[in-house]
């Protein structure tokens, strides 16, 4: 009886694992969809992904969006990949960030152009830090609070 009961909690914790990691991805797919790839969207659209009130500058992140749009439509696709799916795509990140749990790329025409950070619901990074020094490049991400 025991093991039929930790089987079933298992079971549920596993379901709703699934179902959270679901609602990531359709969350990341919307904001592509509704704010990176429309012609216009407002501070209120945005307070949908992003937690407005904490973001440093309102103007970087529109710069971050715009960066994304145009790589998205150069090569007109785009997939979303969750770290731990990396691999297993044959996709290579060095990112540096202590949750990884919680970190999907957007990859166009097979290559990683930046890290979708969530917390909370909410995206807290969508751009890779930018760097001189080569070694450095796409380590770290821009966390937008």
């Amino acid at each position: 009886m025991k093991n039929k009961i930790f089987l079933l909690i298992v079971v549920l914790v596993n379901l709703n694992c699934t179902d959270e990691k679901k609602n990531d991805f359709k969350l990341l797919d919307d904001f592509i969809k509704k704010i990176v790839l429309t012609e216009s969207h407002s501070t209120i659209d945005l307070e949908k992904y992003f937690d407005i009130s904490n973001t440093k500058s309102i103007e970087i992140l529109e710069y971050q969006i715009d960066f994304l749009k145009s790589e998205i439509t150069k090569y007109n696709n785009y997939k979303i990949i969750k770290h731990s799916d990396l691999e297993s795509k044959r996709f290579e990140s060095n990112l540096e960030y202590k949750d990884l749990g919680n970190v999907y790329y957007l990859v166009c025409n097979g290559k990683n152009i930046a890290p979708l950070i969530l917390k909370n619901e909410k995206l807290i990074s969508i751009s890779y830090a930018l760097y001189k020094n080569e070694s450095k490049k796409g380590k770290h991400p821009i966390l937008l609070k």
